[in-house]
């Protein structure tokens, strides 16, 4: 597998392996899932200067996010989220399961300190959303908040 300058093993899970590294005088981060045998299955291009800092993702949402395809428009919904909430505190994300039904997702919770303005803003992140992600793709990326 092709390693980037200054990666790192971030994990691995089910014959996948993820390595991630900053390129280009580290202002560029790039994510590459990949099969243990070769080449790269999925890769995640995030520049620091359109996404600000990365935030942190386990394993388990990189893995479910290749399996499916979910890379581009995980991209969108930190991309978003950014836009949305001028005051963004953080960004964390989760792999959920419904238990009832085994229905499966990646949860961004943002973390925020404006309550008197989320819901506006809340309502322009799901507009932008919806506008760039087609389903079902947008059904398998659902936003979560927390006041700080």
């Amino acid at each position: 597998m092709y390693l980037l300058p200054q990666s790192l093993l971030v994990g691995q899970s089910s014959g996948l392996t993820a390595y991630a590294g900053f390129v280009s005088g580290g202002d560029e981060f790039t994510i590459q899932v990949g099969q243990a045998t070769g080449e790269p299955a999925s890769s995640l291009h995030i520049e620091r200067t359109t996404y600000g800092a990365m935030p942190s993702l386990p394993f388990e949402v990189w893995a479910f996010s290749n399996e499916h395809r979910l890379d581009e428009y995980l991209a969108v919904a930190m991309q978003t989220a950014r836009a949305c909430f001028p005051g963004l505190l953080d960004l964390k994300f989760s792999k959920e399961l419904d238990p009832e039904d085994n229905d499966e997702w990646i949860e961004m919770t943002v973390i925020v300190s404006d309550e008197e303005n989320f819901l506006p803003q809340y309502r322009e992140y799901n507009k932008q959303f919806v506008k760039q992600t087609p389903w079902p793709e947008r059904t398998k990326i659902r936003l979560n908040f927390e006041f700080a």
